[in-house]
This record gives structure tokens, sequence and C-alpha cells, in this order.
């Protein structure tokens, strides 16, 4: 397994990347995007789709698995399924690790307040909660 997209992803994210971003952007060049288009794509990810909901990282996996494994649909109806497969796969790990694949629920707190971005900042939840998912994502994503 490379960790070439896992030192990616975490140099982009404490660069202050978002969380989809970063997931999303170290697969760009070798999936046939463009980085800055990457980025775009993923940047409305961040804080679980901005609502607390689907975390960042696990939407930016989803967006990898998709350019992994989706190609060729309709024509290739096993790219459905197999990407399908792939993403129930990923986040059934995350369930069973975090016990959630929201983002709120996975910080305990909403990031975009003023409290809880500063509990967020206070408590290094970048490093402790955001890292460590991005590193599982990351980390699934190099096995496909």
């Amino acid at each position: 397994m490379s960790s070439e997209h896992l030192e990616r992803s975490l140099s982009l994210r404490r660069a202050g990347y978002s969380c989809g971003q970063s997931v999303l952007m170290p697969y760009a060049a070798e999936l046939g995007l463009d980085e800055e288009l990457a980025s775009a794509i993923a940047l409305p990810l961040a804080g679980g789709m901005a609502k607390g909901r689907v975390c960042g990282c696990l939407s930016g996996a989803a967006l990898v698995i998709g350019l992994k494994l989706g190609r060729g649909f309709p024509q290739n109806r096993d790219a459905k399924k197999e990407s399908s497969r792939a993403l129930r796969e990923l986040t059934e790990r995350l369930e069973a690790q975090y016990g959630c694949t929201n983002c709120h629920e996975l910080l305990g707190l909403d990031p975009s307040t003023p409290e809880g971005g500063a509990l967020f900042a206070q408590n290094n939840l970048r490093e402790t909660v955001c890292i460590p998912v991005m590193e599982l994502c990351i980390r699934f994503l190099d096995t496909l």
C-alpha cells in the first residue's frame, strides 16, 4: 500500500484544506481530474456538507470510489454494484470504529458556531478526530 496518498492527504489537511478536499485531491491526477477542480468539487463537503451530516472524509472517499470503480456505467452494470459495495464497506468500517459517520457526532460539537469552532481548535479535534478518520478512509481507498 502506498503511503503517498496518505502523506499528501495529511499535508493538505494540515495546510487548511477541508477533510473532503484532503481525501479527494491526492487521487485527482491519477483519476483524470485536475487538482484545482477536485478541490472545488470537494469544498462544500466540509463540516458534513455544512450541516453536520455525513463526514467530509467519507463524502470525499465516496467521490474517489466513484472515480475508481464507477466508470463505464450504465453499460457496465457492475460499476454501480462495485462502487456501492465499496462505499458500504467503508461506511461500516467507520461505524464500527467510531460509532457514527456524521461530522458533528464524530466531533461532539458543531464547528461552524463560534463556541464549537473555539472548542474544535482548543481540543485539537483536527488531529484527534478528523485525521484518524481521514487515515482510515485513505487506507481503505488504497486497497481498491
